[in-house]
């Protein structure tokens, strides 16, 4: 009778670390799934900033697009972030990006030289950081531009 419970602890046992590793296990892609037909939105380039009076001008141009009819491209998203340089506590810390517009365009810009501009008003004494991103008609957003910084 005790060797058989043996058998059954022993048993048991690899199950419930069969389970864990099972549950615990991941593909490392943290993203949300794309269907493999989708074109991935294409990335801004060129980003710019500069100031205007009080308000940074953040401009880019319409990138080029070979998207489908179902997959259009449809706008861009401006996430920015700030900090207070002299009250920052750490270095190194990544910035707590939000996104602050969201900018539709009309396909008619798609591929020419028309460029996108945004304006946000900026307080003195902080650090101000921005990047874009395209999304599609569909709700796919591309890769993040560049960080552009500025201080004011």
């Amino acid at each position: 009778m005790p060797f058989n419970h043996l058998i059954f602890r022993y048993v048991l046992c690899i199950l419930m670390g069969t389970a864990c590793l099972f549950f615990v296990s991941a593909c490392g892609r943290k993203a949300p799934p794309m269907p493999p037909s989708a074109i991935e939105p294409p990335v801004v380039k060129k980003f710019q900033a500069h100031m205007e009076g009080i308000n940074l001008r953040l401009s880019w141009p319409v990138p080029k697009w070979e998207g489908n009819n179902s997959n259009k491209l449809a706008g861009f998203f401006v996430y920015g972030a700030k900090e207070n340089p002299v009250a920052a506590d750490c270095k190194d810390c990544p910035y707590q990006f939000k996104r602050v517009a969201d900018l539709r365009i009309d396909v008619q810009s798609i591929g020419t030289d028309k460029r996108i501009t945004y304006e946000a008003p900026l307080e003195k004494g902080f650090r101000y950081y921005y990047k874009v991103s395209c999304y599609t008609d569909n709700g796919y957003e591309g890769e993040f531009s560049k960080v552009v910084t500025i201080d004011y």
